[in-house]
């Protein structure tokens, strides 16, 4: 695993675990479930905010954007697109 690698996979840990869910560390996660009870309009713009916030302390990773759209099963899918150590990447996140 290269170091883009490895950064992709420390975002994605980041937005995957629910903040506050792991012990160890509380302020580690992401809030990206509370966009739910967003409304349609305003999920972006909340949705870039929660990436931002739990990806705030990754040096190295840096939020461009995200894509939300439902998922078909009455949940969302976040697409966040990211600048890992300069390269773009992006992931995505089912809430």
């Amino acid at each position: 695993m290269d170091g883009t690698e490895e950064l992709l996979q420390r975002a994605l840990i980041r937005l995957t675990v629910k903040r506050g869910a792991f012990a160890l560390k509380t302020g580690l996660g992401a809030e990206l479930s509370a966009l739910r009870g967003v409304p349609p309009g305003q999920r972006v713009g909340e949705a870039l905010r929660l990436a931002r916030e739990a990806l705030a302390g990754l040096p190295g990773v840096e939020v461009q954007g995200v894509e939300v759209s439902e998922d078909g099963g009455g949940g969302l899918a976040v697409r966040v697109l990211l600048l890992t150590a300069g390269q773009p990447a992006e992931t995505e996140v089912k809430v």
